[in-house]
């Protein structure tokens, strides 16, 4: 489905090339939205691009915006002739309902609220409009979607119009969103080296750049870092794409990146494998064995389950956990092995508290935090675990290891991560007060990672020959 206005030839002319069905009007543009949400079953893949115009607007929702409030919009080709603004918490409210029928969604806004919104001559310019519209028209209030908004608020909570966040749009839940700046940024126009030295939209033009050389499997984490790398290699600090989501997840896949070794010898009932602790791997740990091409986690085709019994250098050894497999003759060099379980001591164990104590706020962001999917951060493959103090008084002990962290929740109603002595953390400088229990848990996750490869050794260099691959920061690799 696509909707687009091609300037006229003729200079002078005001109305798009398309036949008025094919532009990008309000109408056509929520039709579309709908007629998707309709068509598309559950598990369906649904890839959304908008590249155009966007606006800083004079809110139409004070009831969850609040009075003088804005809504950061994205601007349709009638907004000046009897159209209105996509405003943002409308397309959160068709997005929703998208995510509700459980539809596998990825979201491209190549836009912003802020910059000139005019095309000049002498190299990039922003795609935006100059200041804040303050104008409220009548038409502007005659939005069909505003039950559906309101009915995204009773499912999501009036905070979540408010929250803090890099992207100008808001804070996606249940879909992966790219923008093309952060809030206070632009978003830029140029002329690029092709045939035609047509104006494009920067993030388009390099993100199309990039699918025609990144191999298929790319996870979304590696597409917004390659497209972060490009942008800022074009336009520095001026503008800075921004990924929130499931960075783990095949780009338009539903499918998730789940690293996988290689059995490299098999003896008995050992085998060795091709890893070291670099990716969380330690003695006690359980991996599952696959045929070489079995579509991993999917595949019945489970061949034995093993367990670590020593880690060095740049090899596991492990044994047949249990009883001998009947299928263990299958299996050979070049198996893959996915991790299951990590033992208990070695999590990174996080510890929430009961809410006694606690303001209204306050428990409202605690209970946000215990509704997400935990499974995505404290699965198998990440090294961390959720402790929950159900009564007042009560607290899970963390005095057996050193891997243990308390959330706690300030007067702002945003998460900190605090260490078992009750000071905040500070041996990370970029872990500051979230407010986002998704982005929270994400950086949460790092911390765990960053915490067992500090501890890497290798006590003979050539053993990394050709082990590792590298990149620098703020540099395309590609």
């Amino acid at each position: 489905m696509k909707l687009t206005a091609t300037a006229p030839d003729d200079i002078d002319g005001n109305e798009p090339k398309e036949e008025p069905s094919n532009r990008p009007t309000y109408g056509n543009m929520v039709q579309a939205f709908m007629s998707v949400t309709n068509r598309a079953r559950e598990g369906d893949l649904v890839y959304i691009h908008y590249s155009g115009h966007g606006a800083k607007v004079a809110t139409t929702y004070p009831q969850h915006r609040g009075l003088g409030g804005s809504d950061e919009a994205l601007v349709p080709t009638d907004v000046c002739t009897g159209g209105r603004y996509l405003r943002d918490l409308e397309v959160a409210s068709l997005l929703s309902a998208m995510v509700q029928k459980k539809l596998a969604v990825t979201v491209t806004l190549d836009s912003s609220h802020s910059g000139t919104g005019t095309r000049g001559h002498f190299g990039p310019v922003a795609r935006g409009i100059g200041k804040m519209d303050t104008t409220v028209l009548p038409s502007d209030r005659l939005s069909e979607l505003t039950p559906l908004v309101a009915s995204f608020f009773t499912i999501a909570g009036v905070a979540r119009a408010d929250q803090t966040r890099e992207s100008w749009f808001l804070q996606p839940e249940g879909y992966e969103l790219f923008t093309a700046c952060r809030r206070n940024q632009v978003a830029n126009e140029d002329r690029y080296p092709d045939e035609n030295g047509e104006w494009y939209g920067a993030f388009t033009y390099r993100l199309l750049e990039i699918f025609n050389v990144l191999s298929v499997g790319a996870t979304h984490g590696v597409l917004s870092q390659t497209i972060h790398d490009r942008i800022r290699n074009d336009f520095g600090k001026q503008q800075t794409p921004v990924f929130t989501g499931d960075a783990g997840r095949y780009f338009f896949n539903i499918e998730q990146h789940i690293p996988t070794l290689a059995v490299q010898q098999v003896e008995g009932s050992n085998v060795s494998l091709n890893v070291d602790k670099a990716i969380s791997a330690c003695n006690g740990m359980e991996y599952a064995i696959y045929p070489q091409d079995a579509v991993i986690p999917d595949s019945p085709n489970l061949l034995a389950r093993v367990i670590v019994t020593e880690s060095s250098k740049l090899e596991l050894s492990a044994r047949l956990l249990k009883d001998r497999s009947p299928l263990w003759s299958d299996v050979k060099p070049g198996c893959r092995a996915i991790p299951l379980q990590r033992p208990y001591q070695q999590l990174t164990r996080i510890h929430v508290p009961h809410h006694n104590g606690y303001q209204t706020h306050q428990i409202e962001a605690l209970d946000k935090i215990l509704r997400v999917n935990w499974d995505r951060f404290f699965s198998g493959i990440a090294p961390l675990v959720l402790e929950h103090s159900v009564n007042p008084g009560i607290s899970t002990t963390l005095r057996d290891t050193g891997n243990g962290y308390t959330v706690m929740i300030n007067e702002d109603g945003k998460y900190e991560l605090w260490v078992r002595n009750g000071t905040v953390m500070k041996l990370m400088p970029n872990f500051v007060p979230c407010s986002i229990p998704e982005i929270f848990l994400d950086r949460v996750t790092h911390l765990a990672q960053y915490r067992i490869i500090k501890n890497l050794k290798s006590p003979d260099q050539t053993l990394l020959r050709g082990k590792l691959s590298f990149r620098v920061k703020g540099k395309p690799f590609l």
